[in-house]
């Protein structure tokens, strides 16, 4: 994945857009610690975000196919995540992209950071 000066001058342009356009109330973060308050809320809006940040790397490279750990590396490779978001975060993020039609899973697969073969999925 190229991660050259333009590429990152598209990426920014298309997180302002993402972020300036939220969802019209889809919940996208799954509350299974039963969260609530302040704290529900503070996971609301980063779930938000990393979703409208994932779909930005997906529009940014929209002709190629990426993994979960590639999307992952180009967000913290630009300091839009921190580093102790979990990949497991991204990966739901696309899942729930591609459950809105807005991502496709696709049949190739590449090596992910744990060394295995996973899925790649483009921009629909």
């Amino acid at each position: 994945m190229k991660t050259i000066g333009l590429y990152r001058c598209v990426y920014n342009a298309v997180v302002s857009l993402c972020l300036k356009y939220k969802n019209k109330g889809e919940v996208m973060y799954y509350n299974t610690t039963q969260e609530v308050g302040v704290q529900l809320k503070a996971n609301l809006e980063k779930a938000n975000n990393q979703t409208y940040l994932t779909l930005a790397v997906f529009q940014t490279y929209p002709k190629d196919y990426l993994s979960a750990h590639e999307v992952w590396t180009f967000l913290m490779d630009n300091e839009s995540i921190d580093k102790q978001t979990p990949i497991t975060s991204i990966r739901r993020a696309i899942t729930d992209l591609t459950n809105q039609d807005r991502l496709v899973k696709t049949d190739k697969k590449v090596l992910g950071g744990a060394g295995r073969k996973t899925y790649t999925w483009r921009l629909k």
